[in-house]
């Protein structure tokens, strides 16, 4: 009644439904696996030697790139393991502690 401008309009939903024909999704389903099992794409027919391309590579799948960062990451966490305990090993077999304790002694003063 105070409003400015025009009342808005109901939304309507662009809903269409769609009938499921279970018998023609299962025959797709097996023509594209017959389709796949003997090399044809899209229509077309598979190429003379195309199933001999590349079977004597090794199948082994590529790391993905979460897997590369998680091996570099626990590679660079062992190496500043054995950083930090090289160095705790060198003061402790060192005498720098006690020379460090012997410079700031009170009693030790010349």
């Amino acid at each position: 009644m105070f409003g400015f401008g025009s009342k808005q309009k109901k939304v309507s939903f662009r809903y269409i439904p769609r009938f499921y024909d279970e018998n023609k999704e299962d025959l797709r389903n097996r023509v594209r696996a017959i389709k796949e099992a003997i090399g044809e794409v899209d229509g077309q027919k598979p190429k003379p030697g195309s199933s001999i391309r590349g079977a004597f590579t090794s199948h082994k799948p590529k790391k993905s790139e979460k897997q590369i960062r998680l091996r570099n990451q626990n590679i660079r966490l062992i190496l500043i393991l054995i950083a930090l305990a090289y160095l705790a090993w060198q003061i402790t077999t060192s005498d720098f502690i006690q020379q460090l304790f012997d410079k700031f002694d009170p009693n030790t003063y010349e």
